[in-house]
């Protein structure tokens, strides 16, 4: 509770019991703000695992996903190193 000082009756000072209530709250509060990071953590990573086999699901079996050490570029532009020669005028 609270104890009025005689010195001076205006000013108001935290006895332990105080204390340890406030300590009580403030471990309340942190325990619960814990516990929402970790549930927003869980829901995030089961969010991203979700979109990650929804990715998965819509290729086709024949197409490969990933590269493969394959340079597509060559389907377009020729092998690497190729340079196009400029017609001559």
């Amino acid at each position: 509770m609270l104890e009025v000082e005689e010195e001076d009756p205006k000013r108001l000072t935290m006895t332990s019991a105080d204390n340890e209530v406030v300590d009580a709250r403030t471990a309340m509060k942190t325990t619960k703000v814990a516990k929402l990071r970790s549930e927003r953590a869980t829901q995030l990573q089961l969010h991203v695992d979700a979109a990650a086999r929804t990715i998965l699901r819509r290729a086709p079996l024949s197409i490969a996903t990933t590269s493969g050490g394959v340079d597509h570029r060559q389907r377009h532009y020729g092998p690497r190193g190729a340079t196009q020669r400029q017609p001559e005028a």
